[in-house]
């Protein structure tokens, strides 16, 4: 298919109460890293995405970074359900810039992921983005959940005045 990234979700149905993190961990870190290689192999990066409420929330993703090897996805949206701010976005992409490769941008009116058109929630993209406008290489994709290719069109222009 000619991919050069794929974009993994490192989730589980083993959740708290009956599962705490520290039981589930290892073997998501596990499967992340078989699945790593695989894609390797095939000259594939695997980019873990930060999903909200799951094990292995953006607040764990330094855990990925020290055990696996794997790229990560970092999903703005998700990021803000899980309680983070535009600067806090910004700190954690300026700080682990090196391991994200690519970047949901999604925009919602509160902290929920409801990916509406870029720029037409409350999320301060000038800010939670401005790591990425220096050298950063990687990729970056607006997602919206739309079929209105206005709003498409719109949130791609949006996006591109924040990079």
């Amino acid at each position: 298919m000619g991919a050069e990234k794929a974009v993994l979700h490192a989730g589980t149905s083993a959740r708290p109460p009956e599962w705490q993190l520290d039981e589930v961990a290892p073997h998501l870190l596990d499967s992340v890293r078989i699945l790593d290689r695989f894609a390797a192999d095939r000259d594939v990066e695997i980019c873990v995405e930060n999903l909200p409420g799951i094990p292995l929330t953006v607040h764990d993703f330094d855990r990925v970074f020290d055990e696996t090897e794997a790229s990560m996805t970092f999903d703005t949206g998700h990021a803000r359900v899980d309680g983070m701010d535009a600067d806090e976005m910004a700190d954690f992409l300026a700080d682990r810039g090196d391991r994200v490769s690519h970047v949901h941008v999604n925009d919602a009116r509160e902290a929920a992921d409801e990916h509406v058109p870029t720029g037409s929630g409350t999320l301060d993209f000038e800010t939670a983005l401005a790591p990425l406008r220096g050298d950063w290489t990687g990729t970056v994709s607006a997602e919206v959940y739309t079929f209105d290719f206005d709003y498409l069109e719109l949130s791609a222009e949006k996006l591109d005045g924040y990079l």
